[in-house]
C-alpha cells in the first residue's frame, strides 16, 4: 500500500474508461485498497469533422464517445465548433478561435446561473450567438458582451412573461439599451408582420436576477400598452 500512486491510478482509469469521471482511493490497513469511482455524464455533442455522427463531451469537456449516431434527450448540441484530433478519455482540444472563447463564456455562465433545458448552442457567428431553450425558444444573444445580464433577463422573461408552451424567438441583443423582444413562431412560419412583444428594464445590471417566486420586480410588456414605437 505504501507504493500505490493515487494520481497515476486515477489517470490510467479515467483515460482508459472515459465514463469514469473521478477516482478516490481509500487505504484500509494493512492490505486493503478501496477504489471509489464516479460516472461522467454526457453534456454536449459536437458534429464529427468527417460528418459521421457526433462526439460526446462531459460537462468538463472530457471526450466520452465518438461516432455516436443518435443523441439522447438532455444533451446539448453545439454548432460552429470543431474538436481537434478527438481522443477518448482526453479533454477536448479546440482551435483558440472567437467561437471557442464564446463557447467557454457561454457554458460557464449557463452553469453559473443553473440554466437547464438548453438543447442547442449556435457559435457559428461570435457576434450573433444564440441558444435554444426547451426545444421551443431561440434566444438571440449577440456577442458575449453583458452575457450574464442577457441570460438573467432572458430567464426572467421565460418564467414570467412568455407562455410555457409558446415557441418563437427571444431577442436579447439590445439589452444594453434596456429592451428585448419576442416574436411568436406562428408569425415566423406564416411570414406575418404581427405584434412583436417588447420588454423594457434597466439598461445596466442594477438588479440581481429575480425568480418567478419573487413578485417584487416585473418587466413592462408593450402589447396594447406599449410605451415604445415600432420594433
Amino acid at each position: 500500500l505504501f507504493t500505490v500512486n493515487e494520481g497515476e491510478i486515477e489517470k490510467r482509469l479515467t483515460e482508459k474508461y472515459p465514463y469514469i469521471s473521478s477516482v478516490e482511493l481509500q487505504r484500509n490497513w494493512p492490505e486493503t485498497l478501496i477504489i471509489k469511482m464516479s460516472e461522467a455524464q454526457p453534456a454536449y455533442a459536437l458534429e464529427a469533422s468527417e460528418g459521421t455522427g457526433y462526439i460526446l463531451l462531459s460537462g468538463s469537456l472530457k471526450i466520452l464517445e465518438t461516432d455516436v449516431d443518435n443523441l439522447e434527450e438532455g444533451i446539448c448540441l453545439v454548432f460552429g465548433l470543431e474538436c481537434l484530433s478527438p481522443e477518448l478519455g482526453k479533454t477536448a482540444q479546440f482551435e483558440q478561435s472567437e467561437g471557442y472563447k464564446a463557447f467557454v463564456s457561454l457554458i460557464s455562465e449557463l452553469t453559473s446561473q443553473q440554466y437547464e433545458k438548453v438543447t442547442f448552442l449556435n457559435l457559428e457567428n461570435p457576434i450573433d450567438l444564440s441558444i435554444t431553450y426547451d426545444n421551443r425558444l431561440q434566444i438571440r444573444l449577440g456577442s458575449t458582451v453583458q452575457l450574464d445580464y442577457k441570460l438573467q433577463y432572458a430567464r426572467y422573461l421565460i418564467e414570467n412573461e412568455i407562455d410555457q408552451k409558446q415557441k418563437g424567438i427571444l431577442n436579447m441583443m439590445s439589452v444594453a439599451s434596456g429592451k428585448a423582444s419576442f416574436q411568436p413562431k406562428t408569425q415566423i412560419v406564416d411570414g406575418e408582420d404581427g405584434q412583436i412583444d417588447e420588454f423594457y428594464f434597466p439598461p445596466e445590471a442594477e438588479k440581481p436576477y429575480v425568480s418567478s417566486t419573487d413578485s417584487s420586480y416585473s418587466a413592462d410588456v408593450s402589447g396594447e400598452n406599449a410605451e415604445g414605437g415600432e420594433p
